[in-house]
């Protein structure tokens, strides 16, 4: 987990009950997070950029079912 991106960044999150969430982290760099599992059946993910420069961005790849 990364806490302090300096420029874009995605927060990832599990719902857990209407107004709950558990924060899984913020994530940016070119390294890649462990496997993320949801606590429940929907998950958040938030982008966050700092308007400054344009690169090849983030990719995410998710799976659903066993």
């Amino acid at each position: 987990m990364q806490e302090d991106c300096d420029y874009d960044s995605i927060e990832i999150k599990s719902k857990i009950s209407d107004n709950e969430y558990h924060k899984h982290g913020v994530y940016c760099g070119p390294r890649n997070p462990q496997l993320i599992t949801s606590l429940s059946n929907s998950i958040r993910i938030e982008f966050t950029t700092d308007n400054s420069v344009q690169k090849s961005g983030f990719s995410l790849h998710f799976f659903t079912g066993k």
